[in-house]
Parts: C-alpha cells; sequence; structure tokens
C-alpha cells in the first residue's frame, strides 16, 4: 500500500492540464476546444486565416473572436462549509494556480483535512494598464477547519460534466469578478479531485467560449463571422485558403521588433511562448526576451 498522501496534488498532473489550455461569461461553445463536444468549430477555422493574413486589423478581430478558456473549481467557504459552490475564474488566475502548484509546491490547496490543507484566497488589484488582476495565493497557515463528508462524498464531475453543469444550473456558479470588490479578498476552500480515490488528479476544469459577438451560426458555419471591430470592417476570408495557424506559427526568426504593440500592450506578464496568438505577433520576439529577463 503506498505511503502517498491522496489528497497532495501531483505537480505534473496540473501542468499537464495547463498545457491543454494554453490559447470569459456568456460566450458561445467552441465545440473544437472542449473536447467534451470534440466536433469542428467554423470561427476558428476563420480566426487562423485571420491571424495568418499579416494585417493589424485582421488580427484585431482575431483576438475578439478566438477561443478563451475559464477555470472552474468546486468550493465551499469557512461561513458556510456544507455549501458546495463552483468558483469562475480567467485563465490568467487559473494559470497562477496551476503555477503555484509545480513552481512553488501549493500541492496542499486542495487537501480537505484540518491540518493539512490551506485555504486560499484571490485578491482584485488593478493592473500597470488599468485593467483589475486577480491574484491567487495560499494562506500561510495550514486550515483549522475541515470540509465535511457530506461535501467530499457528492463531489460532482467537472472534467465529464462540467459543460452540462453550467447548462442545467445544478450548482451554484459565482464568478470571481462578482465576489471581490477593489483591494478586497475572498477567501475560500478548493474541494479535492472528484473521485480521487479512482486516481483522479484534477482539481478543476476548463471551459472555451467565444466571445466578440460570435453567434452560434458562426461557429457552426452557417454564416461567416463578422468581421466587424471598433466600427471598422475588414476583407473576407471566403476566397481564403482556410489552414489552421497552430500548423504554421511564426516563429522567433520569422518576427521582427517593432514599438507599437498590439492587444497586450507589450507587457512581458502577457506574454505565453506557447500561445499561438503570441506566436502570430510581430512582437514575439521581443517580448519573449522581455519576458524571459523579467524571470
Amino acid at each position: 500500500m503506498s505511503n502517498v498522501d491522496p489528497y497532495l496534488l501531483d505537480k505534473s498532473a496540473q501542468r499537464n492540464f495547463q498545457e491543454e489550455t494554453k490559447g470569459k461569461g456568456a460566450g458561445v461553445l467552441c465545440p473544437k476546444k472542449n473536447v467534451l463536444i470534440g466536433k469542428s468549430c467554423s470561427v476558428c477555422t476563420q480566426v487562423a486565416v485571420l491571424f495568418n493574413s499579416g494585417k493589424k486589423d485582421d488580427k484585431d478581430v482575431a483576438f475578439l473572436k478566438m477561443a478563451k478558456p475559464n477555470f472552474y473549481l468546486g468550493c465551499v467557504t469557512r461561513d458556510k462549509p456544507d455549501s458546495y459552490f463552483i468558483l469562475e475564474i480567467g485563465k490568467k488566475a487559473g494559470n497562477a494556480i496551476l503555477d503555484g502548484v509545480y513552481q512553488k509546491n501549493w500541492v496542499d490547496i486542495s487537501h480537505p483535512i484540518a491540518g493539512k490543507g490551506r485555504e486560499m484566497m484571490i485578491s482584485r488589484s488593478k493592473g500597470s494598464m488599468g485593467f483589475n488582476e486577480y491574484n491567487p495565493s495560499p494562506v500561510l497557515e495550514k486550515a483549522d477547519w475541515s470540509i465535511p463528508e457530506s461535501v467530499l462524498n457528492n463531489l460532482p464531475n467537472l472534467e465529464k460534466d462540467i459543460i452540462n453543469i453550467l447548462a442545467e444550473g445544478k450548482y451554484p456558479v459565482k464568478k470571481i469578478s462578482e465576489l471581490t470588490k477593489e483591494t478586497e479578498t475572498f477567501t475560500f476552500r478548493i474541494c479535492p479531485p472528484w473521485d480521487i480515490q479512482s486516481g483522479n488528479k484534477r482539481f478543476m476544469s476548463v471551459v472555451w467560449r467565444h466571445y466578440g459577438g460570435v453567434t452560434q451560426n458562426e461557429v457552426d458555419g452557417i454564416d461567416n463571422i463578422d468581421l466587424t471591430t471598433d466600427g471598422k470592417i475588414t476583407k473576407s476570408t471566403e476566397d481564403q485558403e482556410l489552414v489552421p495557424w497552430e500548423n504554421q506559427p511564426a516563429t522567433i526568426d520569422d518576427v521582427g521588433s517593432s514599438t507599437q504593440h498590439d492587444k497586450c500592450f507589450g507587457l512581458p506578464q502577457f506574454f505565453e511562448a506557447d500561445d499561438p496568438t503570441c506566436r502570430a505577433c510581430k512582437d514575439y520576439s521581443p517580448c519573449g526576451k522581455t519576458a524571459m529577463k523579467k524571470k
């Protein structure tokens, strides 16, 4: 029998999960990115063409229309430990938690037992460009309260059922943006991976959606995507070759330096080396070098 505590998170498993999400919420579900659906997505195909066009207007549209992930965690709070809810957080906060597990050894953040697990905090603040940022971190001291058995024995399978769970409204879903005010911190406990005794190692799930006015008909290929951004219409993709941009990513040698950055404003915290959006950007090389120096 193994002496490994099953409630301590597996860092490699969380890193693998994070890699799957590289790429907010009333958007339209992406049938390609959501493996539970597993179908083609016309918007993803058209976005690929826009990223490869080399035109700034096209990339502006692509940034708006591309699929974006939200992460979902099962949680409880100290004041209502029996009231399970699902917390929705964005890509940056979700990756910060996964990075914490992998790089900072936060392997006990979903351990449900008092004295062994820790509470999590997410604080909202203003970033350097005035945008809201949500910064997660564990409480330093071990939690002095346990997640009740009534919750642990009835954890839903977020990986298998998350899309149906969100559609049916069986469990309360709370967005971190609704739970925090400026400079205020929301404190909670993350429930352990569902069905942990069967070897499940993931403690949160992800759902991909298209925003920027994308419609279901556009996703289904009935309509071409609306190529309007900020009142400007770009060239149609109808006659262009539909080649997925992830198969033809820009490399460091392919991109040039520029002092005029795109949507990310050149801030290194937005750079992700494996994100095709970054790789297709003309500022990929200088941003990458800046980000590496900051680490």
